[in-house]
């Protein structure tokens, strides 16, 4: 029988953390919004997770998808305060946001043109918008809309490219959103392997061109926290991603 490694006798404790990307900018803890945390306890079990391995701060950015999660701003902000006071009560001390993950469709453009839109901010002072494509075919007028986005003064910030498999045999279109002014936020279980391969391939691909600017978890469940944790085993993975110049604790 083989004996057991140093590496592998060593705890997940004992690999670096995820410190050095202190804000998560992207994920689903708010309870019973969307198809992320359905409850309070699941939002603390994932929040208290991503604490021990080093982030600070929480981005909470719930779907608002006319036809799928038709979430209004104002509600959302209702829920986000009572949240905030529940994970107080429970002893859990952290910094946390509200923002949103948008589709990009004809009602997101209806809510950019009311000003009613819940975005990040990063030291450039401008709003961050947070949009998401079809996983299945390539949106239309893409580019048009994101001009719009940019003319509107928001940066538009594209979540998990890795995952638009139809946008992988056409490498160039990543160049041209980034080209146009849009920022990429890559899903960090992506590199676990944990939507596939393909995407996996191309979340390193994305990263080796520098193209990516913020890493996300889009946490939604525990088996996405469990997936998490087996990246902090890679030694390899740990030090690109180390090296790597995420805008994440900017924000």
């Amino acid at each position: 029988m083989r004996a057991k490694s140093t590496a592998d006798s060593r705890s997940i404790a004992d690999w670096p953390d995820l410190s050095f990307i202190h804000t998560d900018v992207h994920a689903h803890y708010l309870p019973g919004v969307d198809d992320g945390a359905k409850d309070l306890n699941t939002s603390i079990l994932l929040i208290s997770g991503l604490k021990q391995m080093g982030y600070e701060k929480f981005i909470v950015t719930p779907h608002i998808k006319k036809r799928s999660f038709p979430n209004e701003a104002n509600d959302l902000k209702s829920r986000f305060s009572a949240w905030q006071a529940a994970l107080q009560f429970h002893g859990l001390s952290v910094s946390t946001a509200l923002a949103a993950e948008y589709y990009l469709d004809e009602h997101f453009l209806q809510l950019m043109e009311n000003d009613d839109l819940l975005c990040f901010n990063s030291f450039s002072g401008r709003g961050q918008v947070l949009i998401e494509f079809s996983f299945h075919q390539p949106p239309d007028r893409v580019t048009e809309y994101i001009q719009l986005i940019l003319d509107h003064a928001y940066i538009p910030v594209i979540a998990h490219p890795e995952r638009y498999r139809y946008y992988h045999e056409q490498f160039h279109m990543y160049e041209t959103f980034k080209t146009m002014g849009c920022l990429l936020q890559m899903n960090l279980n992506a590199l676990t392997g944990y939507y596939g391969n393909e995407e996996k391939t191309i979340a390193m691909k994305l990263l080796q061109h520098g193209l990516i600017d913020y890493a996300g978890t889009d946490m939604h469940h525990i088996r996405h926290l469990e997936a998490l944790k087996s990246l902090q085993q890679d030694p390899h993975l740990m030090k690109i991603l180390q090296y790597y110049p995420f805008q994440n604790m900017y924000i």
